[in-house]
């Protein structure tokens, strides 16, 4: 299911913390979900203890050159992304962000779109919320064009069928 506490806890981190955590060695990232060359200056950042909820996985890259930041969450949930979408995309409003438009489905994949504005206009984000009725993922790329976060997610191999849609 669902929880606002996620929902909290993407749109917490994705509005500070992209630019604010202290940078990891740069460096191939895997894990159990995916696997992601870093090329260029994108780097994982180390999350703060305790900011994560349980049954959750929550990485953070970023790019000083590209002035990015790419939040990857994937947390245990058989809804499907349409409607994860939706209540993502209601409660970043209900928060104050300027959400532009509806989820919109990415075509030939059971994964959804959609960008918010933060209430001060300081932040751009670009959401894809994708599942394989096992998990839900969402991937947020955080920055004013996210064209250095698409380019570096071309590179993602999921490690489930389906999870993340194709970039």
């Amino acid at each position: 299911m669902l929880r606002r506490k996620i929902l909290a806890f993407t749109s917490a981190v994705a509005a500070c913390a992209a630019f604010f955590c202290l940078p990891a060695a740069a460096a191939d990232f895997t894990c159990p979900y995916i696997s992601l060359p870093l090329t260029g200056d994108w780097a994982q950042q180390r999350m703060q203890p305790g900011s994560v909820p349980p049954n959750t996985f929550a990485t953070l890259f970023a790019s000083r050159k590209a002035g990015e930041g790419v939040l990857i969450t994937v947390i245990p949930s058989d809804k499907a992304p349409k409607e994860a979408a939706q209540i993502m995309a209601n409660n970043y409003k209900q928060q104050g962000m300027r959400v532009l438009g509806n989820p919109v489905q990415i075509p030939g994949q059971n994964a959804y779109r959609f960008t918010y504005v933060s209430t001060n206009n300081k932040m751009h984000a670009i959401v894809f919320i994708s599942g394989n009725g096992k998990h839900l993922a969402n991937v947020s790329i955080l920055g004013r064009h996210g064209t250095g976060g698409l380019a570096l997610l071309k590179g993602l191999t999921s490690k489930e069928d389906k999870l993340f849609p194709k970039f």
